[in-house]
C-alpha cells in the first residue's frame, strides 16, 4: 500500500489539497509498472501476464495509538 503521509495541521492540509496526496484527481491515469511488476515478458517472465492491484492512499489521515481520551474540536 503506497504511503502517503498526513495532514496534523490547517497549514499541512492546504498544502496537500493540490497534490496527489490529497486528492485521485492529480494522480497519473495510467502507471507504468517495472521489474517484478512489469506486464513486458522479457523484463518479468515469471509475472508479467498476472493482475496488479496498487492501493493509492489520498485521505490525510492517520490511525494510530489506542488512547482512550476524545478530541472536541
Amino acid at each position: 500500500m503506497q504511503g502517503g503521509g498526513w495532514s496534523n495541521t490547517q497549514r499541512s492540509c492546504i498544502y496537500r489539497k493540490n497534490t496527489r496526496s490529497a486528492s485521485s484527481n492529480h494522480m497519473e491515469k495510467i502507471l507504468a509498472f517495472t521489474g517484478i511488476l512489469s506486464n513486458k515478458a522479457n523484463e518479468n517472465h515469471d509475472f508479467y501476464n498476472w493482475n496488479i492491484v496498487k492501493l493509492r492512499y489520498c485521505d490525510g489521515a492517520s490511525f494510530t495509538g489506542d488512547s482512550g481520551d476524545q478530541f472536541e474540536s
